[in-house]
Formats: structure tokens, C-alpha cells, sequence
């Protein structure tokens, strides 16, 4: 069953309470999004609500070879993905709040 749009925002929001999207990419170790001025590479969510940067999770999904495709993180299977600009909006967010 395809997530809906409200689903995916409820992925969202758990992720952000779990601090994941301002996290580091636990695939390649680095942060999902930039303090310096670095550009900020796109990220990904799966159905299981954790965050990668998306070329991460796409080797990843290289490496592995299987057909069905299960979380690095907690495995959950047969997982659904989708492009989310999450991270970048708590990093803008929180930056304003340094700059008021």
C-alpha cells in the first residue's frame, strides 16, 4: 500500500522529533545538511521514517543487489522512499531563530 501525502508528513514530523534530519547520514557519516557552504545534497526519507542523503541510499541499494530492499538502519523491508526537503527547513528554521 502506497503511502499518502499525510502519511509521508507524519514521517516527517517523526523524524524531526527523532533529530534525524539535522543528523548525520549514517551511510556515509556526514551531516544531512551543511553548517559551511557546502551546497546541501538531497535527501530522502523512507517509509520507515529515517533519513539518508539520496545518492547514499541509491548505492547503498546497488550494493545489496536484492530485490527487496530493507532499511540500513532499523531493516525494515520493502520500504517506500520519497525526496524531502525536511532538513533543510529545520536548518533554515533554526538559523533564523540564532539570527532574531
Amino acid at each position: 500500500k502506497r503511502l499518502t501525502e499525510k502519511e509521508w508528513v507524519e514521517k516527517e514530523m517523526e523524524a524531526m522529533t527523532r533529530g534525524d534530519v539535522a543528523g548525520t547520514c549514517s551511510i556515509c557519516m556526514e551531516e544531512l545538511v551543511p553548517t559551511g557552504n557546502g551546497g546541501i545534497k538531497d535527501q530522502v526519507i523512507l517509509s520507515c521514517s529515517h533519513t539518508f542523503h539520496a545518492a547514499c541510499i541509491a548505492s547503498f541499494e546497488r550494493f545489496l543487489r536484492a530485490k527487496a530492499r530493507t532499511c540500513p538502519i532499523c531493516r525494515h523491508s520493502d520500504y517506500q522512499k520519497k525526496v524531502t526537503s525536511v532538513g533543510a527547513m529545520s536548518k533554515r528554521m533554526s538559523s533564523a531563530r540564532v539570527a532574531q
